[in-house]
């Protein structure tokens, strides 16, 4: 016993006090540092384990995060080509009433000229539709960079006319979960043809060239020709109203696949913030407590270093 006090020496006591009193320190400080950042890691070294889990996290969050905002925007994109698309369909309906109308009443040439006139009016609000843009891109001009998709011509006079698809490629897509991209449209949706067109069928089997069939339709209405127009143009019209029609599926089907995945997303979200708190977010009501103890400590081990060192200098020091 003797030899163990005989090795406590006052310089060895000083250091033992003054040790502890920057351990203090040290703890208020982190403590402090805690309740200012509401976050129990804030470097590495205050928990290596958990701020691996922090970084993990956070990755994890960010990609979640940036899947919601993609499909966010490819779901308004998709909104924005479903209803455009519908008010197409509107437009071709009105067109197909007035083949219809055509057909049951007029068989002259001077009844068909209003008739006509009705309908390249129409045509000319569905090529303004066809070049709806999403921010500065065409909506159906694929990945072409084209700043417009159609440049359509409607016929005058019973001749002339023409349609042009100015854009190239398959739509925009979003990248909306691991792994999973989604059209954010569709490209070309009226068949249009990169030369003039005459209403024959378009350049995939099965389709037609939607404004080359309107252009025939108008063509064959102006010149007087009712049984071209109520016969082989009308039902290249109901073949264009399936494909506009097809198409208009196409996005809403394609919202859905997105819808369903942003929803993903966001329980993705929602469960990573939980977890991130779980690892990351302090008890501040605790740790204030804990401050406060801290301090009260803080302040009884400089009284009793003061006492035990008799050295008021180096309490002073300290205080």
């Amino acid at each position: 016993m003797s030899d163990i006090s005989a090795r406590m020496t006052p310089s060895v006591i000083d250091t033992q006090v003054l040790t502890g009193l920057q351990a203090d320190q040290t703890s208020i400080a982190n403590l402090a540092e805690i309740l200012s950042t509401g976050n129990k890691v804030n470097k590495p070294s205050d928990n290596p384990i958990a701020a691996v889990q922090t970084l993990s996290l956070q990755a994890t969050l960010a990609r979640s995060q940036q899947y919601q905002a993609n499909a966010s925007d490819g779901m308004s994109r998709l909104q924005l080509t479903n209803s455009t698309l519908n008010s197409v369909l509107s437009q071709m309906q009105k067109i197909r009433q007035l083949v219809i109308s055509a057909a049951n009443s007029v068989t002259t040439a001077n009844g068909l000229g209003p008739v006509a006139a009705q309908v390249a009016q129409l045509e000319q609000g569905m090529v303004s539709l066809a070049n709806t843009t999403f921010g500065n891109e065409p909506l159906f001009g694929g990945a072409s960079g084209s700043a417009t998709a159609y440049a359509v011509s409607v016929p005058q006079n019973g001749t002339g006319g023409s349609a042009q698809y100015l854009g190239a490629g398959s739509a925009p897509v979003r990248t909306v979960g691991p792994g999973s991209s989604v059209p954010a449209g569709v490209a070309n949706p009226f068949n249009g043809t990169t030369t003039a067109n005459t209403g024959t069928a378009g350049p995939a089997a099965g389709t037609v060239d939607v404004f080359g069939v309107l252009n025939q339709l108008v063509r064959d209405l102006q010149s007087g020709n009712a049984g071209a127009a109520t016969g082989t143009d009308a039902t290249q019209l109901d073949q264009a109203i399936t494909q506009v029609t097809s198409a208009a599926g196409q996005a809403g089907a394609y919202y859905a696949q997105m819808n369903t995945l942003s929803l993903q997303a966001a329980s993705t979200t929602q469960e990573v913030q939980m977890q991130f708190s779980n690892v990351q977010s302090a008890d501040l009501a605790k740790v204030s407590s804990d401050f406060a103890q801290a301090q009260t400590t803080y302040q009884g081990a400089l009284y009793a270093a003061a006492q035990v060192t008799k050295l008021p200098t180096l309490v002073s020091f300290l205080s």
